[in-house]
Order: C-alpha cells, then structure tokens, then sequence
C-alpha cells in the first residue's frame, strides 16, 4: 500500500471532506450524497488530481470500509417496530421488481432468441438423419 502513513492522512483528509459534506448538506438543500459525489469528482483523477498515484492500490480496502460503514449505519436504523411497519410493503416491492424483471428480460429474449436462432443454424453443421448422412437425404458420391 505504499507508505502508511501517507495513506492515514489522505484517508483522514477524505473523511473531514465527509464531515464538510455533511455540514453543507444541512446549510443546502442539497442531497448529501450529491455533495459526496460532486466533492469525489473535484478531489479524484477527474477534478484536481490530489489523490495520490498510490490510489489504486489502496481504494478496494478504503471501498469495502466504506460499504461495511454504511451497512452498519444502515442495518443500526432498523428496529423491530420498524421492521414490522416496512416489512409487507418492501415484501411486495422485491416481489413486483423481481416479476416485472423476469417479464421484460423475457419478453425481449424470447424475440432475440427466435432472431438469433437463424444465425446460430448457419454456424451450426447441418443435423444428420437416421442413416447417418445429412438431412437424411443421400449423399451424392463426389
């Protein structure tokens, strides 16, 4: 990961970036979310380049921190009163997203199946019949 302790300020420098975030998104009426976002694009390869040229070796551990953050940030909301009131309504969300998936990828395959079926049989060697020969027709002797 290159030097650690480059790695621990530029991390300590990201997470105050957080923390300004956080601030403006309640002077703003703005998602904090769009600040992050807008905030990693002014600090990444995009914006002004200051992170250093080390970044990609340590971004997949600094990735999965945050993710586990999040889920713990998240999962820490949760109650069972909570659970209770959006557990039947995010039941028949997952249902209704999970059917109308399952209907439009069929319905566009279906089609692209039966389109690509003519291509596949031409790359395809033609079927043989009972006799062995091709398309059970006899073969001519050449």
């Amino acid at each position: 990961m290159g030097d650690p302790g480059a790695a621990t300020a530029v991390i300590g420098a990201l997470l105050l970036l957080g923390l300004l975030a956080e601030w403006a998104a309640r002077k703003l009426p703005i998602p904090r979310v769009s600040i992050l976002i807008i905030l990693g694009a002014l600090v990444g390869p995009v914006g002004f380049d200051l992170l250093p040229a080390t970044r990609e070796q340590w971004f997949p551990l600094v990735s999965a921190v945050a993710l586990v953050m999040v889920g713990f940030l998240i999962g820490g909301e949760f109650t069972k009163e909570r659970l209770r009131e959006l557990g039947a309504r995010s039941a028949v969300i997952a249902l209704v997203q999970a059917l109308g998936t399952a209907v439009v990828v069929c319905a566009g395959v279906g089609p692209a199946l039966r389109w690509s079926g003519g291509v596949a049989r031409g790359l395809l060697p033609p079927r043989r019949g009972r006799d062995g020969h091709h398309g059970g027709q006899p073969r001519l002797a050449p």
